[in-house]
């Protein structure tokens, strides 16, 4: 027995997306895929980026295309991160400056 609900039917209007098909009548779905993957995904500019896994201690870079969202691989790299702070000495450290406030644009004023 099937209840016809309308939340039933609200499912089943949201749970079928009509797309249009890209693939030629012609051409099956393996063949397809394999003319994909031989040439480049989009034509559009892409961003560079890297990513880094630290449990594989792998670094990748990347190519991605903003506009449709495909990433291509362009190496990937072993790398494990080591961070060796450099000993603090007194003559290369931060030189702090005074920034100038209000008052001394006033006294400069007076002093003119």
């Amino acid at each position: 027995m099937t209840i016809d609900s309308p939340i039933r039917q609200l499912l089943v209007s949201r749970s079928i997306a009509p797309m249009e098909c890209t693939i030629p009548p012609d051409m099956t779905i393996g063949q397809w895929r394999r003319t994909r993957s031989q040439r480049t995904a989009c034509e559009h500019m892409h961003d560079t980026t890297s990513r880094y896994d630290p449990v594989k201690k792998l670094l990748t870079f990347l190519l991605i295309c903003p506009v449709c969202g495909t990433e291509k691989v362009i190496e990937t790299l072993h790398y494990r991160p080591r961070f060796q702070p450099l000993p603090a000495t007194g003559s290369t450290g931060a030189t702090v400056h005074r920034l100038p406030s209000r008052r001394d644009a006033q006294r400069d004023r007076r002093a003119a």
